[in-house]
């Protein structure tokens, strides 16, 4: 009785491994349906590190319009601003740190001007933010008015929605057909980046 007990076990198992090989293929056979075959990629032989080509990134050229920046004969205001960030910030040739203007939090519009004290020529403008990651991308939406009279504001170019992006210098170049202002208008409805709009310098450019 006690050989019989131990040939069936030895059966059984015998008939499990049978049963486990022939899963074992199956499953070999299902992973090579869904995965198709293998490719080998041989490491290149290097002597140093080596940057991947899609890794590399173009390097920025800023972008600086024909003529001559006149925003330090400009008069810079607001309708407001937040904590410590006035329109005068906006002038001091400085990007970095808390040299900016920000427009009163959650109060849309906000309204940025700049007031020469005589007529000028102008054909293009030039915003920037910090240029330094921890500013991320954003989006602020803005239009541009001008004055002859310094009172009187006509649409130069209708509100649009503009991407600021650290990989791009965290710039905006504007250019126009040549229009004499006394004054330049920036009317803010949003950013993305912030309750209130932001502009870290503003250029205005001449060619006369």
């Amino acid at each position: 009785m006690k050989r019989l007990r131990g040939f069936c076990i030895i059966v059984l198992a015998l008939a499990a491994v049978a049963v486990w090989g022939t899963t074992f293929v199956l499953q070999a056979q299902n992973k090579q349906s869904v995965y198709g075959e293998v490719t080998i990629v041989e490491t290149p032989e290097q002597t140093e590190s080596i940057t991947p080509a899609a890794f590399v990134k173009e390097e920025f050229v800023p972008v600086i319009p024909k003529g001559t920046n006149i925003a330090q004969e400009a008069r810079f205001d607001a309708n407001g601003f937040n904590d410590v960030y006035p329109p005068g910030n906006a002038k001091d040739g400085e990007t970095q740190g808390a040299s900016y203007w920000e427009g009163v939090a959650n109060e849309y519009p906000n309204i940025f001007t700049a007031v020469f004290e005589e007529p000028r020529q102008i054909h293009a403008l030039k915003l920037l933010l910090c240029p330094k990651t921890i500013w991320g991308p954003r989006v602020q939406t803005f239009s541009v008015e001008v004055s002859q009279d310094g009172e009187t504001f006509t649409e130069l170019l209708a509100s649009t929605d503009y991407r600021f992006d650290p990989a791009t210098g965290n710039e905006l170049v504007l250019e126009f057909d040549e229009v004499e202002v006394e004054a330049v208008q920036l009317t803010f409805t949003g950013n993305t980046g912030a309750t209130g709009a932001q502009i870290a310098e503003l250029e205005i450019y001449s060619v006369e």
